[in-house]
């Protein structure tokens, strides 16, 4: 998943990368599967969904 520059996604755990370069610009604990200019929905390691407001 893309949003404004970053790529969301996981290889051997969630990372984020910049869709320009491709660099790793952070490793979050979770992956968004759905991302906003507002939020970002994810499941957990337990199965849970959850939402966390976006940064930047």
């Amino acid at each position: 998943m893309a949003w404004h520059g970053a790529v969301y996604g996981t290889a051997n755990g969630p990372v984020v990368l910049d869709a320009a370069t491709g660099q790793d610009l952070a490793t979050p604990d979770i992956a968004p599967a759905l991302v906003s200019a507002n939020i970002g929905i994810a499941e957990d390691t337990s199965g849970n969904v959850r939402a966390h407001r976006t940064t930047g």
